[in-house]
Order: C-alpha cells, then sequence, then structure tokens
C-alpha cells in the first residue's frame, strides 16, 4: 500500500513559506517525498514564478499530480462560510481547525 503525501503548511502567507515549498517542490518532485501544501493557493502560486501550482481537494489527488504540478488544498477556498470569515488572518493552526469543523470560538 502506498503512504499518502506529507502535508506542509505555509506558516505566514506572507513570510517566506511560500518560496520554501516552490523550491521544495522544485527539487523532489521526480524523486519524492510526494507532499501536498496546505494553504493559500495565491500565495503560493505568487512565489512559484513559471512553476505550475495546482488546487486539489484530496491528497489522492496530490499523488497523481505532483510530478507535473505543486498541488495546494486552499484553506481560504474550501473552508465553510462562516468559518471563512473567523480564520482569515489567523495562523495556520487555526485555519487547519477550521477547515477540520472543529474551531474553538476565535
Amino acid at each position: 500500500m502506498r503512504a499518502g503525501p506529507l502535508a506542509l503548511t505555509l506558516g505566514d502567507p506572507a513570510g517566506v513559506g511560500p518560496e520554501i515549498v516552490v523550491k521544495a517542490w522544485n527539487e523532489l518532485r521526480r524523486s519524492g517525498p510526494t507532499f501536498v501544501v496546505v494553504g493559500d493557493y495565491q500565495s503560493v502560486a505568487s512565489a512559484s514564478g513559471a512553476s505550475n501550482v495546482r488546487r486539489v481537494l484530496s491528497p489522492v489527488e496530490a499523488l497523481a499530480i505532483f510530478e507535473q504540478a505543486l498541488p495546494v488544498i486552499d484553506l481560504l477556498r474550501q473552508q465553510r462560510p462562516e468559518a471563512q470569515k473567523r480564520v482569515q488572518r489567523k495562523s495556520d493552526l487555526r485555519a487547519g481547525r477550521a477547515f477540520c469543523g472543529n474551531s474553538p470560538q476565535i
């Protein structure tokens, strides 16, 4: 059985995280390990320059496209509408909790 991809969070989308994950993908896309970025798609796309970045909905999709495109699970796009307002400008940890549906009161 093949293991799922690693999940990487960006940290602060305005920080260096997006550039680091793009560089990591460029180095590892053919040799692995496979990973999926969990965070703001637009931040990763802006940092990628000419690299392919693609929104995915699941880790299974990430496995299928990893060599061709950097997979991103876009938290802000996929959240429930009521959670989306609460997590903007919050840490990735809180955004992840809201995405999973067990968000504490923020």
